[in-house]
């Protein structure tokens, strides 16, 4: 184990997403004060590189984390509309979408197992408890596209 105690907050009790970027290993995580996500370059030195839910503590948890054309998205669990941010450095992060996809049931992404990048397109499946779960597509143009809407 690297690291053993909830990044020194016992709140800290699940990580999310993990990715790999700019040579930083990323890790999200839940805490019930706003999500964190913390970095690595070496496997043993930790740093916080976001906290507090990027402002907002009703994200709760990064859920998952991918890189798409240089850049770091970030999908948090928000009970009332998932949100996703992203980044060109790991640290400095911009609001890319609210509110859950205009649906504030689409809460989660079910961790980085449903985010996946192909042909330069973004994938988004998710957990949506009102409506029944959905996949989004971020093409290629930066468009949000609904695939799968039940």
């Amino acid at each position: 184990a690297v690291v053993t105690d909830g990044f020194g907050q016992p709140g800290n009790w699940s990580t999310g997403g993990m990715a790999v970027f700019n040579g930083g290993l990323y890790v999200g995580l839940l805490d019930p004060d706003g999500a964190q996500i913390w970095m690595t370059e070496n496997g043993t030195d930790w740093i916080e590189v976001m906290s507090g839910g990027f402002g907002n503590p009703e994200n709760y948890k990064v859920e998952s984390l991918v890189v798409k054309t240089n850049r770091l998205y970030a999908a948090t669990n928000n009970d009332y509309g998932l949100e996703i941010w992203s980044s060109t450095d790991g640290e400095t992060w911009e609001p890319y979408l609210q509110a859950g996809f205009g649906d504030s049931y689409n809460s989660a992404t079910l961790w980085s197992s449903a985010t996946l990048v192909i042909t330069n397109n973004l994938y988004y499946g998710t957990w949506n408890w009102g409506n029944g779960g959905e996949v989004w597509q971020l093409s290629q143009y930066n468009n949000l596209i609904p695939l799968i809407v039940k």
